[in-house]
């Protein structure tokens, strides 16, 4: 009947990111408002909350390990935090990360890679276990990336606001393609690596389907 079942996290101001976390039947959303909730969907109630920066700084964005153990945030001034929702306290923050806006982030499926992009025109990719300089920086892109997500754990895929599709070997620094594949901007973007396929939304708000292909790098 698409009623809903629950209402569960509330935020003050616009909800940025949402994620289930389908292992513990939870559901995590970050808000401009600078807050971080995770309910319980079988207790129907709040389990976790981080307020730390109450309104000071707006979490554009967030991404969730595999395991579901690392989480990291984006904000809007550019930092990146990350840490760990097992424990209750304790944010590392990357501070030498990006100067703006941060549009998207990603984990790598099975190394400890994560991905980082902005509206700055910076794309970066981090070792988890070493944070003081990023693995692989691009800065001055000529294309606004929207969306980055791994194809593997050397291969990155980012959409671009101009309807681009671009494959990225971060351990040459080289892009290995790039593929016009929508008219309009591309903003949202997931991939089922198992199957080889991505789905895209552009703004003439057409969905679409691409099925991709990593045996040239054999």
């Amino acid at each position: 009947n698409r009623l809903p079942i629950m209402e569960l996290n509330k935020h003050k101001k616009k909800v940025s990111s949402i994620l289930f976390l389908p292992s513990v039947c939870k559901v995590m959303s970050t808000s401009h408002d600078g807050s971080l909730i995770i309910s319980d969907v079988v207790q129907k109630q709040e389990c976790y909350k981080l307020n730390t920066f109450n309104e000071e700084k707006a979490i554009t964005t967030s991404s969730m390990k595999n395991d579901e153990t690392m989480i990291s945030l984006g904000f809007d001034n550019g930092h990146i935090g990350i840490f760990d929702n097992r424990e209750s306290v304790g944010m590392t923050t990357l501070k030498n990360s990006h100067s703006m806006w941060i549009n998207s982030l990603c984990f790598a499926p099975v190394k400890s890679y994560m991905s980082t992009n902005s509206i700055d025109k910076s794309l970066c990719v981090w070792d988890l276990r070493y944070l003081g300089e990023p693995l692989f920086r691009k800065s001055e892109l000529d294309v606004n990336i929207s969306k980055v997500l791994f194809l593997n754990d050397s291969v990155l895929a980012a959409a671009t606001t101009t309807g681009q599709l671009i494959q990225w070997d971060f351990n040459s620094g080289t892009i290995i393609r790039i593929d016009k594949v929508r008219e309009f901007g591309v903003f949202e973007m997931d991939i089922q690596r198992e199957h080889n396929r991505i789905v895209l939304a552009s703004e003439d708000t057409v969905v679409s389907m691409f099925y991709y292909n990593l045996s040239y790098l054999c």
